[in-house]
């Protein structure tokens, strides 16, 4: 990993609207196959297309909590703009904001 900064840092707070809290930049010297956390444990694995971008379509969304599902689990159509509302009600915080997306919060959690 190169750099790991909050947005808000880098950009004005009130125009920077609901984008994203947390941004990693990671080092181009080779290809990263797997992260380790303390508390989350390692994910790893290998990339299999060949591309010749850095964006990438498909992301991960790593959730610690009391009653998470535990292992890997596709959740089928959950977009980028989905993450906001569920990480607001998975922490039972209310967003006092209209989201584009919607709550995936049953996707993650054992009910």
């Amino acid at each position: 990993m190169e750099r790991v900064f909050r947005a808000d840092q880098q950009v004005d707070p009130v125009t920077m609207d609901s984008g994203t809290d947390l941004i990693v930049w990671w080092h181009k010297s080779g290809p990263i196959r797997a992260i380790r956390s303390a508390t989350l444990g390692t994910v790893s694995g290998e990339f299999s297309e060949i591309r010749t971008g850095e964006h990438v379509m498909r992301g991960m969304f790593l959730v610690s909590h009391p009653r998470a599902r535990r292992g890997y689990h596709a959740v089928p159509d959950m977009q980028a703009v989905d993450i906001p509302p569920t990480l607001c009600d998975l922490a039972g915080v209310p967003s006092g904001v209209q989201f584009d997306g919607v709550s995936r919060r049953s996707d993650f959690l054992n009910e």
